[in-house]
Formats: C-alpha cells, sequence, structure tokens
C-alpha cells in the first residue's frame, strides 16, 4: 500500500510558490512581488505567513487549524 503524502507550501519547488504567491498578490489588486526570484525559499514561506498570504497549498505551521 501506497501512504498519501500531504504536500505543503515549504515542499512546493520555488516556481511554483512564487506563482501562488503571485496570484493571490494580483488578483487583490496588489503589485506582484518581483524580489521573489532573489528569495530563499524560506524567505518566501516567512513572506506568505507574515503578510496572511493564502495560498492554495496549506502551509505546515497552519495545517493544525
Amino acid at each position: 500500500m501506497e501512504k498519501s503524502k500531504k504536500k505543503y507550501f515549504a515542499d512546493l519547488p520555488k516556481i511554483t510558490m512564487m506563482k501562488e504567491v503571485n496570484e493571490y498578490l494580483m488578483s487583490n489588486g496588489l503589485t506582484p512581488f518581483t524580489a521573489l526570484d532573489r528569495s530563499n525559499k524560506s524567505d518566501i514561506v516567512a513572506y506568505v505567513e507574515n503578510h496572511n498570504i493564502e495560498t492554495r497549498t496549506p502551509l505546515k505551521s497552519r495545517a493544525w487549524i
């Protein structure tokens, strides 16, 4: 039997993380975040958490909510 593994935002490739963040920003009429390409994955996760950005893929820190 194959065990299903839950995908979290931090486990995504960096380009997918950037795409989800920018989709959220643009859907709310905000300017896309262009500095994401120079950021580390941990910086992107921190940005999402600090600015309460809702991503399609859940965050590990919010998985219990």
